[in-house]
């Protein structure tokens, strides 16, 4: 995995050097490529692309970026990670092309210049981001793999186009207007995060999953070039086969991605989905190291982990993270995450990659697995409520609201001890009333109780036939899962580490699409075939609750943090990206502080967003 950049003047009279421009951009982002730079500039266009490289695949230099397809027409930079592509490297050998090395770039970029940039994409199995610039049409296209697990931002005003991995690469370039984007703002307050197709800034947008951009000088067009109903076929019905069919395919995802020049690992943490992919792993590479982050308190999985490690044979090591670890790392997030993002398992991610780095290059995750095989609460959940409320009366409705939304009486289930009962009550109360699907989804995402725009419900109408289990996952997969995927992607490459993530594999979501409901929730619980699949290589696992990469945030906002929270949490800071709503968050900061937990999420939303503010809004 590496870092790109890249920009065209395509109407300005722009007077700097483009080398160095596009050279500083890529400075700025070095964190995700130690291991070399390069620069492309086409003078007479006035196109300029740059490179950082991680190497993990051919590390001798005939897999250095930018690079120049055989024909001389196609110019590439590229992040990411091609898996099992000697099928294609072998059909274009056979059509007469030569190879250099024995990097999949160069496997991307012939294919490219062979097929053309749709028919490459459609061969193609793996996580990338890439910009190819056609010389001969003057034309550059822009690319996001199928599932959105590698970054890529564009910044376009018919002027000047500039992309990059990360958007602390247009910071450098004075000739950009980076303004907040008000609609974006708002949904950070709401969900902690910005999705896609929106950024921070004005006149830059995310790539979407799944999606392509062509810029001329006449404009840019976008284009979905895959979308997940591709995935859909003839259901499996019975337990047997959707065993058989998803083991098949999680090995043939690992195997492959198990193939590198570096050493590689994996992420270890209680939960089914890492535990699954550390099993398949270690039948292929023995000893094969394993990481696992622990700390104290209710939240810690590593004793779960070290029995699974023992289990299955893995090199394990543990890191017991420490009261200076968190302060440190929460520290540094305003510059890892360069849009304001507040999922506070960041924090344990980030400190696992850098264990990981120390001893290998690449690694191994667990994530994808809830959205693909349905393992979140709300795949059951909301099915079920919305069911209820069909048959409900109004007057019964409106009494259930009323009760839901009463603060005294959640307070008391909170004072009395049960406050995982007072946070599900709360959060059932937002799905009551939600007139249609997307709007109980939202909801149900909804972190702070502040209005999301009603754009993005737009975004999810229409996203999926079927089940309404299965318009829940889709909008996963096009809302959800990009924010958690990006999370990843800062903390491992803040480290640079690449994380290789087999559940996103597309022979992997090709299985899960065919399974039956019955498959993916039964007992009132997710990821059915997956337990059943565990019972044979982890059974220790096979029947945990969920805890996902939880950690014990009022604790630490009150504790370690509590300094830091205090120091920034200043209305100057926070106006920028709350308006009008800091003093919201304000007062769940000092609703935390006084030890309700409830306020612990929409208190983090408010300090993230405050440490970003303070960095990169002036």
């Amino acid at each position: 995995m590496c870092g790109i950049a890249g920009i065209w003047i395509i109407h300005s009279d722009f007077k700097g050097s483009l080398h160095d421009a596009v050279s500083n951009m890529a400075m700025a982002i070095a964190h995700r490529g130690p291991d070399g730079q390069g620069v492309w500039v086409d003078k007479s266009n006035k196109v300029a692309l740059g490179h950082r490289r991680l190497a993990t695949v051919d590390l001798s230099p005939t897999g250095a970026q930018p690079m120049t397809s055989h024909c001389g027409r196609y110019v590439l930079i590229y992040n990411g990670e091609l898996y099992q592509s000697s099928g294609i490297r072998d059909q274009l050998k056979s059509a007469g092309i030569s190879f250099a090395g024995t990097s999949d770039t160069e496997v991307l970029l012939e294919a490219i210049a062979a097929f053309g940039v749709e028919e490459a994409l459609s061969k193609l199995d793996g996580m990338f981001a890439f910009c190819v610039f056609d010389v001969a049409q003057n034309k550059m296209t822009l690319v996001r793999d199928r599932f959105g697990v590698k970054p890529l931002y564009v910044y376009y005003d018919q002027k000047i186009c500039a992309f990059a991995s990360e958007l602390k690469a247009f910071k450098v370039l004075p000739q950009l207007v980076l303004k907040i984007n008000p609609q974006a703002a708002q949904c950070y307050k709401v969900f902690g995060f910005v999705p896609s197709p929106l950024s921070i800034y004005e006149n830059v947008i995310q790539l979407c999953p799944g999606e392509m951009l062509d810029v001329t000088e006449a404009g840019i067009q976008k284009k979905q070039y895959w979308t997940r109903e591709s995935l859909v076929a003839l259901r499996v019905t019975d337990i047997g086969s959707a065993l058989a069919a998803v083991e098949m395919g999680l090995e043939h995802a690992i195997q492959g991605m198990l193939e590198a020049d570096v050493p590689v690992g994996v992420f270890l943490s209680g939960g089914i989905d890492s535990t699954l992919v550390a099993a398949m792993a270690a039948k292929m590479h023995r000893g094969i190291q394993a990481f696992t982050l622990g700390f104290s308190g209710a939240y810690d999985e590593s004793t779960i982990a070290a029995h699974t490690a023992s289990h299955l044979g893995l090199n394990h090591k543990i890191l017991q993270a420490g009261p200076k670890d968190i302060v440190d790392t929460v520290i540094a997030l305003p510059h890892i995450y360069d849009e304001p993002f507040a999922d506070a398992s960041q924090i344990p991610t980030f400190l696992l990659s850098r264990l990981a780095r120390a001893h290998v290059t690449v690694a191994l995750s667990g994530d994808g697995g809830d959205e693909a095989f349905a393992g979140y609460e709300r795949h059951h959940l909301i099915p079920k409520l919305m069911k209820w409320q069909r048959y409900l009366p109004k007057t019964i409705m409106r009494s259930l609201l009323a009760i839901a939304a009463n603060t005294a009486c959640l307070s008391i289930f909170h004072a009395m001890g049960y406050k995982f009962l007072s946070q599900k009550i709360h959060k059932i109360s937002r799905l009551l009333g939600a007139d249609d699907l997307p709007t109980a989804y939202l909801n149900l995402l909804n972190q702070t109780d502040c209005n999301f725009p009603l754009e993005v419900k737009k975004w999810l109408k229409n996203l999926s036939a079927g089940s309404d289990l299965r318009k829940l996952m889709a909008m996963d997969g096009q809302f959800y899962l990009p924010a958690v995927l990006e999370k990843v992607d800062r903390a491992s490459m803040a480290n640079a580490l690449e994380v290789r993530v087999p559940f996103l594999d597309l022979h992997v979501q090709s299985v899960a699409a065919r399974l039956d409901d019955a498959l993916l929730v039964a007992g009132g619980k997710g990821k059915a075939v997956l337990r059943y699949l565990a019972q044979k290589h982890a059974p220790h696992v096979a029947n945990l609750p969920k805890a996902g990469f939880s950690v014990p945030l009022g604790e630490w906002l009150r504790g370690p943090l509590r300094e830091i929270a205090a120091g920034s949490m200043r209305q100057d800071y926070m106006e920028p990206i709350f308006g009008e709503d800091t003093a919201r968050f304000t007062a769940a900061w000092q609703q935390c502080l006084a030890g309700d937990d409830r306020y612990a999420q929409s208190a983090w939303i408010g300090l993230m967003g405050a440490m970003w503010s303070n960095r990169w809004s002036s």
